[in-house]
């Protein structure tokens, strides 16, 4: 979401929000892709419809420890050729 630069220090910061007071949230492949990156960061906003809304920002050492990822979604696409039956 967003790139940070400071003299040669560059982080990736990714943003993620929830009306949840709870720290849940969806990532994409691209953005799971990143995670790895020791550049990475995840800003997550709890309760961000609140007035008491809360960020916390994980390194991706953090992140790996913090949260359980689940694949959730799955694309289907049609096979050029079907596979007989």
């Amino acid at each position: 979401d967003f790139v940070f630069t400071k003299s040669n220090s560059v982080l990736h910061v990714e943003v993620k929000g929830t009306s949840s007071v709870r720290e849940q949230f969806f990532m994409t492949r691209n953005e799971y892709k990143y995670h790895v990156d020791p550049r990475w960061r995840l800003a997550i906003v709890t309760n961000a419809l609140g007035k008491d809304a809360n960020v916390k920002i994980y390194d991706n050492r953090e992140f790996k420890a913090a949260f359980d990822l689940e694949p959730y979604v799955y694309l289907g696409r049609e096979i050029d050729e079907p596979k007989s039956v």
